[in-house]
């Protein structure tokens, strides 16, 4: 609890030795510690022996009626406790070495004086202080927060507020006590501003920003990752590797920058025409190019140059031993090659067919034959000698009609279905099984029923089942269990409708199990309980 100073509280006690004392009430005309400090609070005491040379200050927790002696400040039995007997006269003080004062100098001297702070979530809003609010804020959260400073004529010169911008994202506006902007604080910024004048209630302010938690520096280096903008650089040149030039330089139309050793560096201006020409580490110049006029050509064979500045440029016919062009002799030469008459032809066949009449030495026919009684499905073949009946049909125009009466063993009429939501037209099916869900037990189910028609939900605490939109036909159970007392909500399903229009009270008992049963018809689903704490 809080230290707590009151004015005129005394009281009486007849406790004896070094222990907590019990109070016997006020004096006349002071008042009880329980009523002025309030129990559980601290307080500063004095305890002294009426008659007796016994004393004690210190600081002691305040009880019902009760004092507690927890800290001894000075006292007769050299700063301990001291062992009392007979009336003791106790009384709130302001011990001498907790006081506050000034010295003769005007100056107040202690261990430390600690600002009063307060930590905000930012709101967007605006927040009007006065001369009792506490003079440093850090503003957490994003969206902005707007601060109004107190009527400065209520405030003395020299008074210090301070603003941390600890947001995500958006700014710190402080105004004046006539709304106008003395600074805007952005996100991971903090400032410090001091009242120069309180001549009016708007005040004169001076600001004083801090480096945001972003930025470092030692005696020769600044780490920034921001930009800066609004400033004159004042310092040496950028080094290269900092993303500068090393150099001081001064642009001209025209120039072009190079690099020498060191630093970058621009080239002279040069003229319309010129082209850039290297020096190799030195610096590029501007020449102007040289025209002239071809005097040789000269060929790599086959192709023959003459040479000279008008040279005749030439490629020799093909022959045995030099390359070069096609003639048209030899084009029909070649374009001729393969004419004449063949004197023997023979053939060979795969071990299914058989061949009759090969070879065929100047003429005759082949005749091919299939060797078994089908063609094997090794060999592209279907294995078979004939179709049963319908498949052929059905080959042709593979439509659901046409397979149905190619099939010989499926049961019922009608046309075959293939699809995950076929519509099935009085059917009869014996024996069949749904699929039971069971996901981990847990207080919150949503019901998809692609787990499932038949689900079984295990609630571990208080819990919700959502049940899903209402489709027209769609009917589904639900078994619920309970490894405690826990009440059950319904939820979802379009509109739930019960009998009687209450839902079933579930059995919320350990181990025990209840059945619902539900049918939807597009807009509602109905729901019923099939049976109750099983």
């Amino acid at each position: 609890m809080a230290l707590v100073l009151k004015d005129r509280v005394q009281e009486t006690s007849t406790t004896t030795g070094t222990g907590t004392l019990t109070l016997a009430g006020a004096v006349t005309q002071f008042q009880t510690f329980s009523s002025a400090v309030g129990n559980g609070n601290t307080t500063y005491y004095t305890i002294y022996n009426a008659g007796g040379s016994d004393w004690e200050v210190g600081i002691g927790t305040v009880g019902a009626g009760t004092l507690t002696r927890d800290t001894v400040l000075s006292s007769s039995n050299a700063n301990a406790l001291v062992s009392f007997t007979g009336t003791l006269y106790v009384f709130g003080d302001y011990p001498a070495g907790k006081a506050v004062y000034q010295d003769a100098n005007g100056n107040v001297a202690a261990n430390a004086f600690d600002d009063s702070y307060t930590n905000v979530a930012a709101t967007g809003t605006t927040t009007t202080l006065t001369v009792a609010s506490v003079r440093r804020y850090t503003v957490t959260g994003s969206g902005g927060q707007t601060f109004k400073l107190p009527n400065a004529t209520t405030l003395t010169n020299g008074v210090i507020f301070e603003f941390d911008n600890n947001q995500s994202s958006g700014a710190i506006t402080v105004n004046n006590n006539s709304n106008t902007l003395v600074v805007s604080v952005p996100s991971g910024g903090v400032v410090r501003i001091n009242l120069l004048s309180n001549a009016t209630s708007a005040g004169s302010w001076d600001r004083h920003d801090f480096a945001p938690a972003n930025v470092s520096w030692s005696t020769n280096t600044l780490d920034y990752p921001g930009s800066i903008t609004s400033a004159t650089w004042n310092g040496n040149n950028i080094a290269l590797n900092r993303g500068g030039t090393n150099a001081s330089l001064t642009a001209s139309a025209g120039s072009v920058p190079y690099s020498t050793a060191s630093a970058l560096a621009l080239s002279a201006v040069g003229t319309s025409g010129q082209v850039l020409t290297s020096q190799g580490t030195s610096a590029p110049t501007w020449t102007t190019p040289t025209t002239g006029t071809v005097t040789s050509v000269t060929g790599t064979a086959p192709v023959v140059s003459s040479g000279g500045a008008t040279p005749v440029i030439s490629m020799p016919a093909a022959t045995g031993s030099v390359n070069g062009y096609l003639t048209s002799t030899d084009w029909t030469t070649f374009n001729s090659k393969g004419s004449g008459t063949v004197t023997s032809v023979a053939a060979t066949v795969p071990s299914f067919l058989s061949i009759a009449g090969s070879p065929i030495t100047s003429s005759g026919t082949l005749a091919i034959s299939l060797s078994g009684t089908a063609l094997p499905v090794a060999n592209g073949g279907t294995g078979i000698t004939s179709f049963g009946t319908g498949v052929a049909t059905w080959l042709g125009t593979p439509s659901s009609a046409n397979l149905a009466a190619a099939v010989t063993d499926e049961t019922g009429s009608g046309l075959l279905v293939f699809g995950t939501a076929p519509a099935l037209n009085t059917p009869v099916v014996t024996n069949y099984t749904e699929t039971l869900y069971a996901p981990a037990a847990g207080s919150s189910f949503t019901v998809d029923l692609a787990n499932g028609t038949v689900q079984k939900l295990s609630l571990n605490a208080n819990g919700t089942i959502t049940l899903p939109s209402s489709v027209a036909g769609k009917s589904f159970v639900i078994i619920v269990t309970y490894s405690g007392a826990f009440t059950l909500t319904w939820a979802g399903g379009s509109t739930i409708k019960w009998p009687g229009g209450t839902a079933p009270t579930a059995s919320s008992a350990s181990g025990k199990f209840d059945i619902f049963t539900f049918f939807q018809d597009g807009t509602n689903t109905y729901g019923n309980s099939f049976g109750l704490n099983y």
